[in-house]
């Protein structure tokens, strides 16, 4: 038993720090405990998954693939994306609008032509129907 105060406040000291030891291996072992047990779910959902839905490894394979599909469909490669299909599909449009362009100005040159014979024959006409009524 302590006889002085010297020994008494020793004693109290020692006692609080037995006491915070302890509480802060407590706190430590909770904490260790907490993310041992997150670290097993997280490893379980990453090779198992959770029963509705699949392992995470694979939900990620599942993702890379489509941005993979997505990075590949985006991007001009000799003619097997999306993008080289929309391409050749402009371009065909492209080529038929120029094709009709060339044929409607064959027509309109064609109907120019015909304009100017049909205006000729009429300027003939004119003048011949002058030159009769002009004699009578």
């Amino acid at each position: 038993m302590p006889r002085s105060l010297d020994e008494w406040a020793l004693l109290v000291g020692l006692i609080v720090t037995v006491a915070t030891f302890i509480g802060i291996l407590i706190r430590v072992a909770t904490h260790v405990s907490t993310v041992a047990y997150q670290m097993t779910a997280l490893r379980k959902e990453w090779y198992d998954g959770d029963g509705t839905k699949p392992p995470i490894k694979d939900q990620l394979d599942t993702i890379s693939q489509r941005v993979e599909s997505a990075d590949y469909n985006s991007r001009e490669n000799h003619g097997g994306s999306a993008m080289d299909r929309q391409n050749q599909r402009i371009d065909n449009f492209s080529s038929r609008l120029d094709q009709l362009g060339m044929r409607l100005t064959d027509f309109m040159q064609l109907m120019y032509r015909e304009q100017k014979h049909m205006t000729e024959k009429i300027d003939k006409l004119d003048e011949r129907l002058d030159n009769e009524f002009s004699h009578r």
